[in-house]
């Protein structure tokens, strides 16, 4: 079996995987030099009298379609291919498929997206676990016609961390680093590792410390200071104004 058309009946299209499906048979076309029936007018049937070469052509373009019409329906779920099973040109299947799932699909990858953008990683879970997660949101938005370059994932993944990881994401930032996917969840193990892995559930979330990947300390109280208290003002009694003041002096009239 051609290695492309084995790709395609691995993953057959069924309606909720369009645009990766539809990726994957120009793809196929392409390698068997038969995308142009897909995107080219299709030649009228000569007649008896045209030219060798305009019957060539139309020999040409009958073959490719028929090559293109078996990977197309060899790679549907049972009831796609049912239905297409009696069209004769696969430009018609293709515009019918796009008419069916080209909407639907928009909706798939919008809701898609949303996951991958309002994820957040919580302080009980292991940090490999969430990175897989959210290369699954990447791969199925992808999946539905959504296009995104590893930076960007990346980037993504790290503004969906724990206030935990956050010396690891500004010392990734500042430093300008660029890392693959494997790199990344390496490295993320390895900060976890540091940082005394995942908190329980329930538990209170790691101090994200100072910046430059050292913890903060707790205050001490045993060394805060206290509030100094005000002294109550003291008052004399008159003997103690007497022994103050000293010997009185007698005035002379």
């Amino acid at each position: 079996m051609n290695p492309m058309l084995s790709l395609l009946t691995e993953n057959k299209l069924n309606g909720f995987n369009f645009n990766k499906w539809n990726e994957n048979i120009n793809i196929a076309l392409i390698g068997e030099s038969a995308l142009f029936v897909l995107t080219e007018p299709s030649p009228e049937v000569p007649g008896d009298n045209a030219s060798k070469a305009v019957k060539e052509k139309y020999e040409r373009w009958q073959k490719a379609n028929d090559k293109a019409l078996y990977f197309m329906l060899s790679s549907m779920v049972d009831t796609l291919k049912t239905r297409f099973s009696k069209t004769e040109k696969a430009a018609e299947v293709m515009t019918k498929l796009n008419e069916l799932f080209g909407k639907a699909s928009l909706q798939s990858r919008f809701d898609a997206t949303k996951k991958y953008i309002n994820a957040r990683m919580e302080s009980h879970q292991n940090v490999r676990d969430h990175v897989l997660l959210m290369s699954s949101y990447f791969q199925e938005a992808q999946d539905h016609g959504a296009e995104m370059d590893s930076a960007t994932q990346v980037s993504l993944i790290l503004n969906s961390l724990t206030p935990a990881f956050l010396p690891y994401t500004s010392n990734y930032v500042m430093n300008k680093k660029e890392i693959d996917f494997h790199e990344l969840v390496n490295d993320l193990q390895t900060y976890e590792n540091l940082i005394g892995g995942p908190k329980k559930k329930g538990s209170k979330p790691h101090n994200p410390g100072n910046g430059n990947g050292t913890m903060k300390p707790e205050a001490n109280v045993a060394f805060a200071s206290k509030p100094k208290s005000k002294k109550k003002p003291s008052y004399l009694n008159s003997d103690e104004l007497d022994q103050k003041a000293g010997p009185r002096v007698k005035l002379s009239r």
